[in-house]
């Protein structure tokens, strides 16, 4: 018997050949194409804006906890959040789904630094917030700071369009050391509340804003570099010795604690700002203090 919510598939190529001897029955059978067997949990979800159950395959149990894997594809997701399905792009509108990437990358990251911190406290952070910018650092980085498979991240409280409060809301994820990576989230009723409201309130313009953490620059030839989806950077433009501008940057460790940040903050300003003044090639000039140009 197979239960509901549990599938089974099998791929199997069976050829019999039955042969009657002497009575007997021998049956030669040769298979082919066999695959491995797979067992899939799948779980069932009612309620949200959605008149069906939503069937959710795929999930994984950790601890006991129920987890899946938020997917801008996922239709019955949508539609269950109150999305328009009709959409091809249904997410185009919401900048949910990269909020909770975000935050979960943040959340690792500020992981790692607390280990490096822990391992060294005179460590330099911004040299080793460095270390894990590619994604092979991230992997070594990640793995050596023992990085929890579950971890937690609180998510913004917001009023809704209609006058509704909703208080943060704390959100148990599956850490990764590779940024940008789709989020897997715990399944459970308060976190779909949550998401179906959030999904209709962060537009996805809300990346493009300035964050309200970053300080003014002091340092004259720093700026700050907004990238989506990612902690912004402080970088500097310099000319090079073949004449060729180009670009370096830094980008500055976030923290629980808002002085760690801000210390963070002033140390890449620094050193972007060190860096512009010994490697930066002014134009030529000449006795009469025109520049020229090259």
């Amino acid at each position: 018997m197979i239960h509901a919510g549990t599938t089974l598939e099998t791929y199997q190529t069976v050829f019999a050949q039955i042969t009657l001897l002497n009575q007997g029955i021998y049956i030669t059978v040769a298979m082919t194409s066999m695959q491995p067997f797979r067992i899939e949990r799948a779980v069932v979800v009612y309620g949200g804006y959605s008149k069906d159950p939503w069937v959710i395959n795929g999930v994984m149990c950790i601890d006991g906890k129920d987890f899946f894997t938020l997917s801008a594809r996922d239709r019955k997701f949508a539609r269950a959040i109150g999305l328009d399905t009709m959409d091809t792009n249904q997410f185009k509108g919401s900048n949910i789904l990269p909020m909770i990437m975000k935050a979960r990358d943040d959340k690792v990251d500020h992981l790692i630094m607390e280990a490096i911190k822990a391992a060294d406290p005179r460590a330099d952070l911004v040299d080793a917030s460095k270390l894990f910018e590619s994604t092979r650092g991230r992997q070594q980085a990640y793995e050596k700071a023992n990085v929890a498979q579950v971890i937690h991240i609180e998510m913004p409280g917001f009023t809704a369009d209609w006058g509704g409060r909703y208080e943060p809301h704390v959100v148990h994820v599956i850490s990764t050391p590779k940024r940008g990576a789709a989020a897997t989230v715990e399944l459970n009723a308060e976190t779909l509340t949550w998401i179906a409201a959030a999904v209709h309130h962060f537009s996805a313009t809300a990346t493009a804003k300035r964050s309200a953490e970053e300080v003014p620059l002091e340092a004259p030839d720093c700026k700050w570099k907004h990238r989506k989806n990612q902690l912004s950077a402080i970088y500097c433009r310099y000319r090079a010795a073949d004449q060729q501008w180009k670009v370096f940057s830094i980008t500055p460790s976030h923290f629980d604690d808002d002085q760690l940040t801000l210390a963070a903050q002033r140390e890449a300003e620094a050193k972007v700002q060190a860096f512009f003044e010994a490697h930066h090639v002014p134009l030529p000039i000449d006795d009469s203090d025109e520049v020229i140009a090259v």
